[in-house]
């Protein structure tokens, strides 16, 4: 709630507009922070050597490769065109996505998650512990 005083402050001045459909094509830049609700903890307990990566270097990938070498967890389709063209389309496909991979991950506990997390990278590679 504000309370002008009237007697330091002017007013600002206000106009009504009617309610229109359409695109917006203003963009706001607002300062802030974005906080997690909870922080999760992903480090490696182990040193090891990489010996065999599933790509070759320099190799061209997709991101279907990356789903199937289980590099990535899901691909998120992009809006129509591009996400720029559609940045709330965009956002909301993310936010989905990552609202359901929240949700699984928060059904693990304690020991079983680090090792399915352990797991899934481990798997990501061949290695040997240093």
């Amino acid at each position: 709630h504000f309370k002008w005083n009237l007697e330091r402050e002017v007013p600002p001045q206000v106009s009504v507009q009617p309610v229109e459909r359409g695109r917006i094509v203003d963009w706001v830049n607002a300062p802030g922070e974005v906080e997690a609700e909870f922080e999760v903890d992903v480090s490696s307990q182990v040193v090891s050597r990489i010996l065999k990566l599933p790509v070759r270097e320099g190799e061209r990938i997709t991101a279907g490769d990356l789903l199937r070498l289980g590099l990535v967890d899901a691909v998120i389709a992009e809006p129509l065109g591009v996400s720029h063209h559609d940045p709330n389309a965009a956002g909301e496909s993310l936010r989905e996505a990552l609202l359901k991979h929240l949700r699984e991950l928060t059904k693990l506990r304690g020991e079983r998650l680090v090792r399915k997390r352990h797991e899934k990278f481990a798997a990501m590679g061949a290695y040997t512990e240093a």
